[in-house]
């Protein structure tokens, strides 16, 4: 039985011409001379600068953009003159104000959101002009979600749970970060 050979010599002959591979292909692969390397890294150096400028750029037309949106109250007071600004949406219209809760505020990128749920009762027409009172006339306030439901089935009344959101770029003590 002169053609048989031994699994573990079979083994050590196929390992033996991997390792003459591998070291083959090491010593003739070409390999990136050090002027190249050096080029290649400062060009990603350099689009690495121009897109953080162009990022810092964006940031500051970004803050720019918010900055009339953004409350310049102290936190503390902030709640207040929120409830001063739904005050005068509702003033003139058939609306009752039955509920103003503040929700817990969020942090991200350095603005803090303020918001809180607004319970009004009244005609849908006039909850539908609050909203777009509250939206369209320098409120400084963004209305994030609306849920009505009819009040009574004889007549057009709803009651109208209405997320209102308030911007500020300082933060109080209660925040919580947010990622």
């Amino acid at each position: 039985m002169r053609g048989v050979r031994d699994p573990w010599q079979t083994a050590g002959i196929a390992a033996m011409v991997l390792t003459v591979g591998l070291l083959a292909f090491h010593l003739l692969a070409p390999m990136p001379s050090a002027a190249q390397t050096t080029k290649r890294h400062r060009a990603e150096e350099i689009k690495t600068e121009a897109e953080t400028k162009s990022l810092r750029e964006e940031v500051a037309r970004i803050k720019t953009e918010i900055a009339p949106n953004l409350w310049d109250v102290p936190v503390d007071e902030l709640g207040a003159a929120v409830m001063g600004v739904v005050d005068k949406a509702v003033a003139g219209k058939a609306l009752k104000i039955q509920g103003f809760r503040p929700q817990k505020p969020i942090t991200v990128s350095g603005v803090t959101r303020f918001p809180y749920l607004v319970v009004l009762q009244g005609p849908f027409q006039q909850v539908v002009g609050f909203v777009r009172d509250i939206e369209t006339t320098g409120t400084k306030l963004a209305v994030s979600g609306v849920q009505m439901s009819g009040a009574d089935g004889a007549t057009d009344t709803v009651t109208a749970t209405i997320g209102i959101v308030a911007l500020k770029t300082e933060g109080g003590n209660n925040e919580r970060e947010t990622n």
